[in-house]
């Protein structure tokens, strides 16, 4: 005789079949593996991009990293945006109106905004 789904279980559970043995449980070993898979990859994505370094390696054409400034700089003598000469001494470039950006500071010598210095 078959037992059914709402019948007690057969293994002394005291629990319905359907919700003990008779559950329809399938085999997820595939699935699993490429969970594991795709967690495993991101991981290592993860930790490869924290240990590389790509700093001064991947600079824009006509700019250097600047260690000191935290951002990058036209390379001396090369055309910046505004077509003023980076090499020059001072650029005096005035401030510009509105309101300072939080944590900035303006260099008229650069002719934009710096982090202030912590």
């Amino acid at each position: 005789m078959k037992i059914g789904r709402n019948d007690v279980c057969h293994c002394g559970s005291n629990k319905k079949f359907k919700d003990c043995h008779g559950s329809k449980k399938t085999n997820n070993q595939w699935r699993n593996i490429a969970i594991i898979g795709l967690i495993a990859i991101a991981l290592v994505w993860f930790i490869s991009d924290i240990f590389q370094s790509d700093v001064g390696t991947s600079a824009p054409p006509g700019k250097v990293w600047s260690e000191e400034h935290g951002h990058y700089h036209d390379i001396a003598g090369s055309p910046s945006p505004r077509g003023i000469n980076p090499g020059q001494a001072s650029l005096n470039v005035p401030q510009p109106a509105g309101p300072v950006p939080e944590g900035k500071v303006w260099s008229t010598e650069h002719g934009h905004w710096h982090d202030i210095a912590k």
